[in-house]
């Protein structure tokens, strides 16, 4: 059968520039080039290409909400905090229906528009920022969902309470004894004048929590206790910041206004004193800012707050930031527990970059705290400060907050110390502890006893949640023999996000006290790559390190999670998980976890311990190894993999493994008559992911991954292969699930986890095409994966040096190439610049300029012969033709008259055939000099076994380069003062073959 011919063609336009002053110059006016399919005598132009644009990824807005403005009443506005990850001057939001915005209490510069989507608005601002306050009211009670963006928090309104009358009057109560004490009121106002013109124009502090105030602050220095109290009760002022260090007075309500009869007039020093705020609706959002370099010592004194002092508009938000702080009140240094229960549920304290010693930093069982940047609370029986050398606290035995929810925000890091005491009270449901993302808390529980129970953290009614962040990390040093956790009530969860992380030192405990004391129905979650660590030494106790009262508490460890409980109690009766009752739904549950190690570091040689008492095990995925009793080193005595699933009930400490299936059968026997709670240890490990890589695919046959598969997983996976074309059936047998049923693969990956297929060696048997798509499968250990590729066309051959085929090089003035040019292709040509040249009477020749060329490494340019490179890619190839002609135009000035250079042609001179070193192929016929004009003429010709690989025509060597391309303008030819301009038709056909 006759194959039919395909010819590609190219176009080179050059050009000519006559002069009448006798030099005229040729240069290179354009270079169109392009491709043309002819059968028979049908030509049929290629699709024009069209530029790659990229698409530029938007990148989306991270959004965090402040936990701490979520919670509202029916009636009254709510200002909904959140943070963007970068400046923005628009968003969009979404409001639940019943809520509307409160477009007048928006900060200046800020405005918002409703959107065509229901509920939608646009939020937008005059200059990008990252902090937005957003003034809603709601009018029903619930839970309501508010997003940004993409992101959401949920909304808690609540009824609006009634309040006792007497909780918002005016305390009307007055000391006389002080009132020839109070300061001239004309003196007050002008030093509040003078306070005004100090304000820092330029601080190097942090700016902390300022973006709470928008563009509205207003400033007002103090540099003494009566100023500072003199702007707490100043509604006009939202940011006060220090001048000067300073130590509350020794009669604390000394020229003091603003505040009621019952504040104290002493200051002892070990004792209590109080100042109660009750001017007339002055809450508002305030900051209190020490500039990182000023101290505030409240000695004895407390600030408290009547509800007389609330503006339902704005309740208390108070920022204490850069300040270091010093008190001894027992009840906090600013504390919200004289507020009714409404007024401190919608009040906020917040620490920045706090430096606090002394007593418990606050008291207010309904209120909310917020922490941000690096803050301390350590207390100390006496404390040093720069006004008092020895200033003794009242109790020792303070919790650092007892209080309803405190919150974390992202990257904040926060330590906290008692001296006989647990850190964390949380009275009243809901409470809540919440670590932002990648923020860090330390506790640390000295003494014994005291409040909060003496444990780190303790819930004294339900519904409870510890929650950490991505990345978090929550420290719990514990007290000798108090718990870590308590929860009360019901429910409660604790729960740690991706790769959070929770730690608990527990030393020296002798007292039946449970590391996790947790009430019925609390529930303890380890979110993917999270880790729950609990190292508990010098143990003397029979006290669990786990114990789940009620029989629905559970303890969930999810993907590459880890839990590592480890204890050197010598009693053989205590648990590091205890589950009351047996049988229950309350239960340790693993799936997919990357280690669960359950032990105990000293020898236990008793057969009735249990690491595991009551309740169950349900695990998935898991290879498990278990110690008996006594062992504490390597190896295990037992070890069963893998596990793809596993229940056990636990009566007592006795295990009865009710349900497990694996890929072996007798694996599964082995865990059914051996596994038990009884043991010195337990670890369950992480059946490692199969993880496949395959290696790019090409349809150049050249090429070995033309015919063979390779790639990457893990060591001794079976593997196989599916693609579009011709694929052997898979031969290598292998048990895929616990039915025992089978599964068949084409090859396997070697111990380093490598894997090749070659699939010449097989049969049926078919190269890569382009645009084929071959998928790789993977499987070990009840576990698949699955990668894909796309066979890549034929790459296009770069330019070759015509004097050193084997180096790649970078040629000046190339033509317009397109890319993907297949197997069979022409890869470069010169463009001829015949520079400037006299206008004869004669016929004459013109030589052209060489080829400049630079090096890949090396940009310096370098002469070269003219040339045109040719390769021949196919696997079996058959020949091809190399013609060229000049356009039948010929030369054509490009000015307006267009003439015609009659008779002009192009010579080509000294024309040489040369490749790479290693191709083997022979060399293609070819003339040593062609004269160009406008009938066809060949120029190379490549037969069977002949023309293979890539192939130069050079016009010239490096001795006559310059003289082998030449013009020839004959007599009759009559050149003009002006530039020329002609095509070269270069034409390379072929016979297809099984590669096209």
């Amino acid at each position: 059968m006759n194959k039919k011919k395909r010819k590609v063609y190219f176009t080179i336009i050059i050009g000519l520039l006559g002069g009448l002053y006798f030099f005229s110059t040729m240069s290179v006016f354009s270079s169109n080039i392009f491709f043309a399919a002819q059968l028979e005598e049908d030509t049929v132009a290629s699709e024009a290409f069209e530029p790659i644009r990229e698409k530029e990824a938007e990148e989306r807005v991270a959004i965090y909400f402040d936990e701490s403005t979520k919670a509202g009443t029916v009636g009254d506005m709510l200002l909904v905090a959140f943070h963007t990850d970068r400046p923005i001057n628009e968003i969009a939001i979404r409001l639940p229906q019943s809520a509307v915005i409160a477009e007048e209490e928006l900060p200046k510069g800020v405005k918002i528009t409703p959107t065509t989507e229901e509920n939608g608005w646009k939020l937008t601002t005059d200059t990008p920022r990252s902090d937005f306050l957003v003034p809603v009211v709601v009018d029903t009670a619930g839970s309501f969902p508010f997003e940004v963006a993409e992101s959401m928090i949920i909304l808690e309104i609540k009824e609006a309470r009634e309040t006792n009358p007497t909780d918002t009057q005016e305390d009307d109560q007055t000391d006389s004894s002080d009132s020839t004490d109070q300061l001239d009121q004309e003196d007050q106002v002008a030093e509040e004048k003078e306070i005004e013109s100090q304000l820092p124009e330029a601080s190097d502090s942090d700016p902390g929590n300022l973006y709470l105030l928008g563009d509205d602050v207003k400033k007002r220095g103090v540099a003494n206790w009566v100023e500072f109290m003199a702007a707490m009760v100043d509604p006009t002022v939202n940011y006060i910041y220090l001048t000067a260090s300073f130590q509350t007075n020794d009669n604390p309500r000394l020229g003091i206004t603003g505040i009621d009869g019952w504040s104290s007039s002493a200051n002892p020093n070990g004792g209590l004193a109080y100042v109660y705020i009750n001017a007339s609706r002055v809450s508002r959002t305030l900051i209190i800012d020490g500039l990182d370099t000023y101290q505030m010592d409240l000695r004895a004194v407390a600030i408290c707050f009547r509800d007389s002092s609330v503006n339902p508009d704005s309740p208390w938000d108070i920022t204490l930031q850069n300040l270091e702080l010093y008190h001894g009140n027992f009840w906090g240094a600013i504390e919200y527990h004289d507020l009714n229960m409404t007024n401190q549920q919608r009040s906020i304290i917040r620490y920045h970059n706090l430096n606090h010693t002394g007593n418990q930093l606050f008291y207010g069982l309904h209120s909310r705290a917020s922490f941000s940047g690096h803050s301390v609370s350590h207390q100390t029986p006496r404390y040093t400060s720069d006004f008092n050398a020895s200033w003794m606290i009242h109790s020792n035995i303070q919790a650092n907050f007892e209080i309803n929810q405190i919150e974390l925000r992202e990257g904040a890091n926060v330590e906290m110390s008692t001296i006989s005491s647990g850190n964390l009270d949380f009275y009243n449901t809901n409470a809540r502890l919440v670590l932002g993302d990648n923020a860090r808390l330390s506790l640390n529980a000295n003494g014994s006893a005291g409040e909060a129970g003496g444990a780190n953290i303790r819930f004294v009614a339900g519904n409870g949640r510890i929650e950490l962040g991505k990345g978090a990390e929550l420290a719990l040093n514990t007290q000798n023999n108090s718990p870590a956790v308590i929860t009360s009530g019901t429910p409660h969860d604790i729960r740690l996000m991706e790769k959070s992380r929770l730690s608990v030192t527990a030393a020296n405990r002798t007292l039946y006290s449970h590391i996790f004391w947790l009430s019925a129905n609390t529930h303890v979650t380890l979110e993917d790559s999270s880790t729950l660590e609990v190292e508990a030494t010098n143990q003397n106790t029979t006290a669990n390190i786990f114990h789940f009262s009620g029989t629905t508490g559970n303890l969930n460890v999810g993907k590459d999670a880890t839990l590592d409980i480890r204890s050197d109690s010598p009693q053989p009766v205590q648990r590091l998980l205890f589950f009351s009752g047996a049988n229950n739904p309350a239960r340790l549950t693993i799936d997919d976890a990357k280690r669960v190690n359950l032990q105990r570091t000293r020898p236990i040689t008793t057969t009735t311990n249990g690491l595991i008492e009551g309740g169950g095990i349900t695990a998935k995925n898991q290879a498990i190894r278990q110690w008996r009793h006594g062992n504490t080193g390597d190896p295990s005595d037992f070890q069963w993999q893998p596990i793809l699933s596993m229940t056990a009930a636990i009566s007592g400490t006795n295990t009865n493994v009710t349900n497990v299936s694996s890929l072996n059968e007798d694996t599964s026997r082995g865990v059914a008559a051996q596994f038990a709670s009884r043991s010195q240890r337990l670890l369950f490990e992480r059946i490692p992911d199969i993880t496949v890589t395959i290696d790019p695919l090409t349809e150049d046959r050249t090429l070995p991954n033309a015919y063979t598969i390779s790639g990457t997983a893990n060591p001794g996976s079976y593997l196989r292969f599916q693609r579009e074309g011709l694929m052997p059936e898979p031969t290598l047998e292998t048990t895929v699930d616990s039915a025992g049923n089978s599964g068949y693969f084409h090859t396997q990956a070697d111990e380093n986890g490598h894997y090749l297929l070659d699939l010449s060696d097989l049969e049926p048997f078919q190269y890569f095409t382009q645009g084929e798509v071959v998928t790789a499968q993977a499987f070990l250990d009840g576990k698949w994966a699955e990668a894909s590729t796309t066979v890549e066309p034929i790459g296009d051959v770069d330019p070759k040096d015509p004097l050193d085929p084997d180096q790649p090089i970078l040629p000046e003035n190339p033509p317009l190439i397109p890319e993907n040019r297949g197997f069979v292709s022409i890869d470069f040509v010169s463009q001829f610049d015949f520079g400037t040249v006299p206008i004869r009477s004669s016929t004459s020749r013109y030589p052209a300029r060489s080829q400049r060329i630079s090096s890949v490494d090396d940009y310096e340019s370098t002469e070269r012969p003219n040339y045109i490179q040719v390769s021949d890619r196919r696997f079996l190839p058959n020949g091809w033709t190399l013609s060229a002609r000049l356009s039948e135009e010929g030369f054509v000035s490009t000015d307006a008259f267009k003439h015609n250079l009659k008779g002009a042609s192009v010579h080509l001179n000294n024309i040489e055939m040369v490749t790479s070193r290693e191709n083997p192929s022979e060399a293609p016929d070819y003339f040593e000099a062609i004269e160009l004009g406008p009938q066809n003429q060949v120029i190379a010709r490549a037969n069977e076994k002949q023309g293979a690989g890539t192939w130069i025509q050079r016009y010239g060597n490096e001795h006559t380069m310059q003289k082998s391309v030449e013009l020839e303008i004959p007599i009759g030819a009559r050149p003009q003062a002006t530039s020329y301009q002609g095509t070269i038709h270069w034409e390379l056909s072929f016979v297809p073959g099984a590669d096209e």
